[in-house]
């Protein structure tokens, strides 16, 4: 006969013998090793145990196998040891890193093979795991741009590749100047997962003509009221052009169809981030608590997010106007571009 001993110790064997003349018996004492069996726990704190942020702490735990000696990791299933010992803790990015942090889905799955060895053999346990990144950085083209115009109330720029902004103004032709108003709109809700959390945010433009107006702070302030953005592409873009049907002006938010409640445009009077811009070249306005509010606010309602407008210095008898380029720019790299660092909710369990 045979008998197999799940657990291991020291057990007294007796045979009793039967026979015509009697009966005998005898005994012999056996150390069995048990049968070895593999089981594990993942534990990750506030979180479910089969998913978890990059940066919060996990543990997987053999405690609970039973006749081994010695453990063996192999935490993305790939025949290789990732770590030895009866308890593993670290962080889950370290552990189990996300390949593609700021590229969709943001998470990646692994399969976590436990290998408990003892004197009766060996044993494996497989658990799925799913590792996510606690936040990523991506950058967001910007959806629509355009430039308004206060001395051309029915002029448009939909279509053009500069933006402009500030006061315009020439010494020898004052009635010709004029403010100029950008326009910024950035698609958040399309870009972003539902129920993140925004943590910063920056803005960068290029600023392609100074006029030779000096340094000047450029205050970005969010539009609360739907807009349009057409396709008028003629005349300068410092001057701009009658606007197609549509197209965004300095009286209307949709030429011919709706009015701003204010000409120039309907805004907060909060600046959400402002910075200074002086010659050519690149700028960037700063992550803020108004500016994550406000992007926050359009991410968890779609229809509120109408953009930023941009302004400066616009009294008149001075020139403060600068020159940036828009979404259609022929230099991909110039275009408006708003880098969004958030934090996402836990995907669900792999």
């Amino acid at each position: 006969p045979t008998h197999t001993y799940t657990s291991a110790g020291t057990f007294i064997v007796t045979l009793t013998a039967i026979g015509a003349g009697g009966t005998d018996t005898a005994n012999e004492t056996i150390t069995a090793n048990g049968v070895v069996g593999a089981s594990f726990t993942i534990t990750v704190a506030a979180s479910p145990a089969s998913v978890g942020f990059t940066n919060q702490v996990v543990t997987l735990d053999a405690s609970g196998s039973t006749n081994a000696a010695s453990y063996a990791w192999d935490l993305d299933n790939n025949g290789s040891t990732d770590a030895t010992g009866v308890s593993v803790t670290d962080t889950i990015g370290n552990l189990f890193p996300v390949s593609s942090p700021n590229s969709a889905p943001y998470f990646q799955n692994y399969t976590i093979k436990l290998t408990a060895t003892g004197a009766g053999g060996s044993a494996q346990q497989l658990q799925a795991f799913r590792s996510t990144a606690a936040s990523s950085t991506i950058s967001i083209s910007a959806g629509m741009d355009s430039t308004i115009y206060s001395e051309n109330i029915n002029f448009g720029a939909g279509g053009q590749s500069s933006l402009v902004s500030g006061r315009a103004y020439n010494p020898g032709a004052p009635a010709a100047g004029g403010i100029r108003r950008a326009l910024f709109e950035f698609d958040v809700s399309g870009n972003l997962i539902a129920s993140s959390t925004i943590t910063s945010a920056a803005l960068t433009l290029e600023c392609t003509e100074d006029a030779s107006s000096g340094a000047e702070t450029f205050n970005l302030q969010r539009l609360t009221t739907a807009w349009v953005e057409g396709s008028t592409n003629v005349g300068l873009a410092g001057i701009g052009s009658t606007a197609v049907p549509g197209d965004v002006t300095w009286n209307e938010a949709s030429s011919g169809s709706t009015n701003w409640t204010s000409n120039g445009g309907d805004f907060s009077g909060a600046v959400s981030s402002s910075t200074s811009v002086d010659a050519n070249g690149s700028y960037t306005w700063p992550t803020s608590a108004g500016m994550v509010s406000d992007i926050q606010s359009w991410l968890n309602n779609p229809a509120n997010n109408h953009g930023w407008i941009l302004r400066t210095n616009e009294s008149g008898g001075q020139r403060s106007v600068k020159w940036f380029a828009s979404r259609t720019s022929t230099n991909a790299n110039n275009r408006p571009s708003l880098s969004v660092t958030f934090r996402r909710p836990l995907p669900p369990a792999p």
